[in-house]
């Protein structure tokens, strides 16, 4: 048996779970939160799934990952401030969309503190930059089967759909 939390969206509460490792069953430990948040949610006329959106376990391995860069002893190994704080909200934003889907990046320190995210499944990569500042460029890489292109524009939609393509594979 595992045991384990569940990450869900900010401000959200925290549940804790068991998993069975024989039958992979999960079964939810604090059923009043979950309860108590969706009598809350109810009663303003909200899905409990709309307002506080679950995110996958990768997600908050990804944020993780991203937090470490700013512990490097070496200034110019760290993200800058921008970069960080932008992926941070970007990410956030998608992972709210994406749900549980939301896979593991390999996270890394681009040129001028900027960060770079990495994801690859069967056939398919999917490369983010986030520039370092204002004045650097922030853009999606992706590759297929040989094929490849640059989305030179880094918005919260250019990321879902490509996290998307990704994922899903259209």
């Amino acid at each position: 048996m595992t045991t384990g939390t569940l990450i869900t969206a900010p401000n959200a509460p925290v549940i804790s779970y068991v998993e069975i490792q024989s039958t992979g069953h999960t079964v939810g430990l604090r059923k009043s939160v979950i309860a108590e948040r969706f009598k809350h949610s109810r009663a303003s006329s909200t899905s409990a799934a709309a307002s506080h959106p679950l995110t996958s376990r990768d997600y908050q391995i990804t944020l993780n990952r991203i937090r470490e860069l700013r512990s490097e002893e070496d200034e110019m190994d760290r993200p800058s401030d921008h970069a960080y704080d932008r992926t941070v909200v970007l990410l956030r934003n998608v992972a709210n969309k994406i749900g549980m889907q939301f896979p593991t990046a390999i996270v890394a320190t681009g040129p001028s503190q900027g960060i770079r995210l990495l994801w690859m499944r069967d056939e398919r990569e999917l490369r983010v930059t986030v520039g370092g500042s204002e004045r650097n460029k922030s853009y999606i890489y992706w590759l297929e089967s040989g094929r490849s292109g640059i989305e030179h524009t880094l918005t919260e939609q250019t990321f879902l759909q490509r996290l998307n393509w990704l994922v899903q594979g259209n």
